[in-house]
């Protein structure tokens, strides 16, 4: 399905850890976190066991990216 997310889809979960999560600053989120987070979210269909410490770092910095972007300041 079009809406099923594995982790190959780097930036919609990020995306999508940004509007889960609107309060946590994604740079300060660890590495083990951040894997419950993905794992978490209801759209995932990954195997939680099938992933690389690469791709959590890939998924943290498009969550900070668009945490970046939902909060720069525009005044």
């Amino acid at each position: 399905m079009a809406n099923e997310l594995t982790w190959e889809h780097i930036n919609k979960i990020g995306v999508l850890l940004c509007d889960t999560h609107p309060e946590i600053e994604p740079h300060a989120v660890g590495l083990n976190d951040l894997h419950g987070y993905v794992t978490a979210l209801s759209e995932f269909k990954g195997d939680p066991k099938y992933f690389d410490e690469p791709t959590l770092e890939a998924i943290r910095s498009a969550w900070n990216t668009e945490f970046q972007e939902r909060t720069r300041n525009w005044a």
